[in-house]
């Protein structure tokens, strides 16, 4: 069977994120999905970590290793992908995405920002694509996707698969993701650790009562110095905080302490002022990969609601050349 080769136009582009989606879309109990990863991409290694651990549970679905390197005879080498359903995570470099597809008889799908030159790009792969997938969409943009990319497409018969909306959800780092980024230390057990932080609060002058403050988001890490155990039980006392980063090398006092156990909140101590700390998370983001369930799930529902699933299905069953 032909696969489809998941391209993007730059690195970190959601590849790994879309070729994990479908796979959990299409591995149903009567249809095996077979993964591999372009060894051309630089992140190849890690990209297949992250797929087995989001796909450990969907035994339709399997990743090949038997990928080629520096081998000419490429059909041989993707043997295993060929013998049923397979999605290829390809790069952002057009001629190894173009070489492997003629040698497999396969189909691009080009995941694109809505900035990108589109049209293009797209022309390079010329009968080989499929169609293109506008990814990180912001509200703000919906309108010209609907109204001036999707007739400009048609007019140059490029396929739109669809979009997927911008969602912070998908930079959120794990708790314990963010406690090795700061080198910190738990002094509570590592409650939830694999949870995610999507957003973030500093407790320092905080004007409303306390409680009410640290409610307005949801999965919030809570940055506050270590000597403050009023802002720190305040931020306890929701259950919209899930880890306190406590700065200045400071451990808790006792009924702090006691609190986090009861509540089951990791509290956990980092060197450094408040600033210093929240200016080291700006720098945790570009590290972020994807690789959590949460967001797999997340993803797929977007994917499911914003992507024509019909024609991936039908690019995986017939050969462009027929």
């Amino acid at each position: 069977m032909p696969p489809l080769i998941i391209a993007s136009t730059k690195p970190r582009m959601g590849k790994t994120s879309l070729v994990a989606s479908i796979a959990h879309i299409l591995g149903s109990e009567s249809s095996d999905i077979k993964i591999g990863v372009l060894p051309s991409n630089e992140n190849a290694q890690k990209d297949i970590e992250n797929i087995k651990k989001l796909l450990s549970r969907k035994k339709r679905c399997q990743i090949t290793q038997d990928f080629f390197i520096g081998s000419k005879n490429k059909k041989k080498s993707f043997s295993d992908i060929l013998k049923s359903k397979g999605i290829i995570e390809g790069s952002d470099d057009v001629r190894s995405n173009m070489s492997l597809a003629e040698d497999l008889d396969g189909r691009i799908l080009l995941i694109v920002n809505f900035g990108d030159d589109i049209i293009n790009i797209a022309k390079k792969y010329r009968d080989r694509l499929l169609g293109v997938i506008v990814n990180n969409v912001s509200k703000h943009r919906i309108w010209n996707i609907e109204n001036q990319l999707i007739p400009e497409l048609n007019n140059k018969k490029i396929k739109f698969l669809g979009w997927i909306p911008d969602e912070r959800k998908f930079l959120a780092p794990s708790i314990s993701d963010v406690v090795n980024h700061l080198d910190g230390e738990y002094v509570t057990e590592k409650y939830n650790d694999k949870n995610l932080l999507d957003n973030f609060l500093i407790g320092g002058l905080v004007l409303d009562w306390g409680p009410t403050y640290f409610s307005i988001h949801e999965k919030t890490g809570v940055i506050v110095r270590g000597d403050r155990p009023d802002v720190q039980l305040a931020a306890l006392h929701t259950e919209k905080t899930k880890a306190i980063f406590l700065t200045k090398g400071l451990k808790p006092v006792e009924y702090v302490f006691y609190e986090a156990q009861q509540s089951k909140i990791p509290l956990v101590v980092v060197s450094g002022d408040t600033h210093d700390v929240a200016e080291k998370l700006e720098d945790l983001q570009p590290k972020i990969d994807f690789n959590h369930k949460e967001k797999l799930d997340y993803m797929v529902k977007l994917v499911k609601g914003n992507v024509d699933i019909s024609l991936i299905i039908n690019a995986l069953e017939k050969t462009p050349t027929g």
